[in-house]
This record gives structure tokens, C-alpha cells and sequence, in this order.
């Protein structure tokens, strides 16, 4: 997770249902408009078949913006459900999540102090050693935000928000979950038990390759929102499509959270604990959120996106 607050649920687009970084397709553009020259201050004109303007006549007038003319109004128009944008809708299911009693229901976490530091630490210089070179693109890539790593499960299954907006708008949900669920337990991993320091607070020759998070290490993040992702999506799927999918999603969800291992943000030890705190979010999801709601909602609508296949496929 990064150390920048501008990365806590990526607020900043209004794209359609299950936007994921540039899938939002033609509603995520910008449109100028000429400063002097706004679309109603245009003379209206009228198109014949052969290419040519004719200018609409406004009786009484010398001079036609189209703002005489009675331009459409919708006054029968309403908020939809299909309105909502992915990241937004997944701010529904959050406050849904927040409202039950997740902080005493979900399993404590082990105690960080019980593992062996000076063991994981070395696992970590060998790490720097041997990998960290070639997983330097992959770090940078997922550092910043949730999306960056959504992003690698969208393209992993061949996706957009235009083909599954609903499975998309599950890995926003994740994201923000994975976030709210991890934040709590990195400020209170237990009773008397102390947020845990970062491996290069420990040992700073790790010199890790991007901003070290300004948020505690212990469990770790990225190993969490990537895994509930993985969980999440899968529960969408029919269960063939389950079997086809499982062994990619979860073990790219692994490998995130083994890529801040590399680069010395967290101990090996965060990322298990991760990964374990994902498996007990998804297994709480399902017993308490999806009888009804907006996740129920989303669930049925992103089911409809992985149809069940065909005999014989």
C-alpha cells in the first residue's frame, strides 16, 4: 500500500460502472469547450442530405443561438442503478461492510512478534539480491493505488469495464474493503500487541526502490486487497469457470504481495498474514452481506457477466 493519501480509494474519476484506469472507455474524456463560444451561443444549423448549412430561422430575430430554441429537457429523467460509477458503487458495499460487526467478527491475526525477524530479514536481503532487479517493473507498476493491481487481474482475464462493469466494480469493492479491514488491524494487530515496524526501519541498507508506506507493516496491505480480489472475483464464476480461473487469480494475487517482500517493504510473515485476513473478509462477506444489498446486487449482476458454459465446452 503507498504512503500517499491520494492512493485511499482513488477518488478521482466518474467513470462508468466498473472503470479500472483507462477502461472506462469514452465516459472517462475530457471535453474543452471554446471559452467565448459555448455549444448554445453556436448558430443553429440545419444539415441537408447533400452536406450543405442552412441556418435555422428564428422569427423576430437577426441574431440565432441556439439557446432560443427550445433545446430537449428530461424531466422524466431519474437516477438508475446503472448510473452509479464502479468506484462509487463500491463505496456503497463498503458502507454496507462497515456497519456490522466486522472488527470483533473477523479472526484476530497471529502476533507478529512471534516470528523469527532476523531469519525473515535475511529472507529479504536475498530477495534484493536475487530478484529485485527483475521485479523492479512490477513494483513501480502496483505501488501506488489498488487499481494499479487491478489492473493486472483485468487484462489477466481479458476483461473491461465495458464487457464485465459488475466483475470490475468487485475489484473496487475489494480494494476499498481490503483497505478499511487492513488499516485497522496495522493500528491494532491485537490485544498489547504494538503496530509492527517496517523491515528498512530495522535494517535501511534494504534502501527499498519506492516510497516506504507511512503506515505500519504488519499485516500487509497489497497481500490483502490483491487476494480478496482473487476470492472475490471468484465468486462470480460458475464453478467450471471457478476451476479454469482459480490457479491464475490466486496466485497473481500471491505474487503482489511476494513483489513488496522484494522490495523490502514488508517481511514475508505480513504477507501471510495478509493473505489469511483476505480468506476471513471473503468468508465473512458471504455469510453476512449477501442475503441483501448493493454487494448482493452486484453479485447477481456480475454472475450474469460469467454464464455458465455450454455442455460439452
Amino acid at each position: 500500500m503507498s504512503g500517499s493519501m491520494g492512493s485511499m480509494g482513488s477518488m478521482g474519476s466518474m467513470g462508468s460502472m466498473g472503470s479500472m484506469g483507462n477502461a472506462g472507455g469514452a465516459t472517462s474524456a475530457v471535453l474543452p469547450e471554446r471559452q467565448g463560444l459555448p455549444i448554445w451561443a453556436e448558430e443553429p444549423m440545419a444539415v441537408a442530405a447533400d452536406g450543405t448549412l442552412t441556418p435555422f430561422a428564428t422569427p423576430g430575430t437577426s441574431v440565432h443561438p441556439l439557446s432560443l430554441f427550445e433545446l430537449p429537457r428530461d424531466h422524466t429523467a431519474a437516477w438508475t442503478e446503472h448510473k452509479w460509477g464502479g468506484q462509487w458503487y463500491a463505496w456503497r458495499v463498503l458502507n454496507q461492510f462497515a456497519v456490522t460487526p466486522w472488527q470483533t467478527e473477523l479472526p484476530p491475526l497471529a502476533d507478529w512478534r512471534l516470528c523469527k525477524v532476523d531469519a525473515e530479514l535475511d529472507q529479504l536481503i536475498l530477495m534484493a539480491q536475487d530478484e529485485r532487479p527483475d521485479a523492479l517493473g512490477e513494483i513501480v507498476a502496483q505501488d501506488a493505488t489498488y487499481e494499479q493491481f487491478a489492473n493486472y487481474f483485468i487484462r489477466s482475464l481479458g476483461i473491461s469495464a465495458i464487457s464485465h462493469p459488475a466483475t470490475c466494480t468487485l475489484l473496487h469493492v475489494a480494494g476499498l474493503i481490503g483497505l478499511l479491514t487492513v488499516m485497522h488491524f496495522k493500528d491494532s494487530p491485537g490485544k498489547n500487541i504494538p503496530p509492527r515496524p517496517r523491515p528498512s526501519q530495522i535494517l535501511p541498507a534494504l534502501r527499498p526502490p519506492v516510497d516506504v508506506p507511512g503506515h505500519p507493516s504488519y499485516p500487509s496491505g497489497h497481500a490483502t486487497q490483491s487476494m480478496l480480489m482473487a476470492l472475490l472475483v471468484q465468486q462470480a464464476m460458475p464453478k467450471t469457470t471457478k476451476a479454469k480461473w482459480q490457479p491464475l487469480l490466486e496466485t497473481l494475487g500471491y505474487r503482489m504481495g511476494r513483489n513488496r517482500e522484494i522490495a523490502g517493504l514488508h517481511y514475508p510473515s505480513d504477507s501471510v498474514a495478509g493473505r489469511k485476513l483476505a480468506w476471513d473478509i471473503k468468508e465473512y462477506i458471504v455469510k453476512t452481506m449477501l442475503k441483501k444489498g448493493p454487494l448482493l446486487a452486484l453479485l447477481d449482476l456480475a454472475k450474469a457477466e460469467w454464464p455458465k458454459p455450454s455442455a460439452g465446452a
